[in-house]
């Protein structure tokens, strides 16, 4: 799985995964299970998609930092609707 991907990463919030496609029958892997043997294990904080992560986003832009969202499904949606609205306010 990941190992070194991400070594460059101050922080890393990882969120839960889901089946999408898949057999319903199979292990849904959790993010324990995915960021085992990742290299710098200290930069991950597991997180939920809700409003405390999109906080956390916000306060990391505000100080300039790089924000990069990855995955798929409902993130990408979640991303863009939360950057929307941030730009009517």
């Amino acid at each position: 799985m990941y190992r070194d991907q991400f070594e460059q990463a101050d922080t890393i919030y990882w969120l839960p995964t889901y089946l999408s496609r898949e057999d319903p029958d199979e292990h849904v892997l959790i993010p324990e299970d995915l960021i085992q043997n990742i290299t710098n294990k200290t930069a991950v904080q597991i997180a939920e998609l809700d409003e405390n992560l999109w906080n956390t986003i916000t306060e990391a832009r505000k100080s300039g930092n790089l924000v990069l969202c990855m995955g798929a499904g409902t993130i990408d949606a979640w991303v863009r609707q939360h950057l929307a609205s941030a730009t009517q306010q």
